[in-house]
């Protein structure tokens, strides 16, 4: 299946448009916000920056969430994050019998399963199919960052769905939005950030703007984070900077 690695989305005449990052398999948690917390109309744009899958216990309905949506006439569109990249790289490293293995011993997203242990091809599709940046008027929508330490920016994929570093040493930056076309601001996920942080960031209209809460990671200490930092769902307005936010209601595997 052809795929573009890039698409350019102009805003909508009406409507809003709103981003959100790493489900991880958490469907009730997602149908909590688009429907409750962002209140969607068909009008309004929505943005999924990648890794729909793992963690959470219903990776298949996430996707088929926003396949729903789609068909629908929602303007949805979706990222590949790093999860679903390495779920194409095992399928494609692997024969059928090796991949049923994996997948079980690793406890990957059973769900995305049929009856027989084989990848659902709509998934399979789905997957292949994401791109691995959004241009908007005015944002970056990508799943991990770019490298603008780089020769090539914006064609260094594996980057867009792996890294952790805004500035590689020793860019600063003003290098950074330099070297930008037009200098735009940078949505990603990927990486958990503290609900705080979030929301400073969006607050101040930063030029990065993360949105990982490590919805799947709420309800205990985890490294620099304290018990309450992690485990919603955001969603950021990227018309008014507003974040909005729901508490994880799906038990994580």
């Amino acid at each position: 299946m052809e795929y573009q690695k890039k698409l350019t989305i102009p805003a909508p005449p009406y409507g809003r448009r709103f981003a959100i990052t790493d489900v991880h398999g958490c469907l009730q948690t997602l149908e909590a916000l688009v429907w409750e917390q962002i209140q969607l109309q068909p009008e309004d744009q929505l943005f999924f920056l990648g890794d729909y899958i793992d963690r959470g216990p219903s990776s298949g309905g996430v996707i088929d969430f926003i396949l729903q949506l789609q068909d629908k006439g929602y303007p949805v569109y979706a990222l590949r994050g790093n999860h679903e990249q390495t779920l194409l790289d095992d399928y494609d490293l692997h024969d059928g019998e090796r991949f049923k293995i994996v997948m079980t011993k690793f406890k990957k997203t059973p769900d995305l399963l049929n009856e027989f242990g084989e990848l659902r091809l709509r998934y399979l599709e789905f997957c292949r199919s994401l791109p691995y940046y959004i241009d908007t008027d005015d944002f970056l929508l990508v799943h991990a960052g770019f490298d603008f330490g780089a020769e090539n920016t914006f064609e260094e994929w594996h980057a867009m769905l792996w890294i952790r570093k805004y500035f590689p040493p020793p860019l600063t930056k003003l290098q950074m939005i330099a070297m930008m076309e037009k200098p735009k601001r940078i949505v990603h996920g990927h990486t958990p950030h503290s609900i705080s942080e979030i929301m400073d960031r969006a607050k101040n209209q930063d030029i990065i703007l993360p949105l990982d809460n490590g919805c799947v990671f709420g309800g205990v200490a985890r490294g620099k984070f304290t018990v309450n930092d992690l485990g919603r769902l955001c969603a950021l307005n990227l018309d008014t900077f507003e974040i909005l936010t729901q508490d994880r209601l799906d038990e994580v595997l």
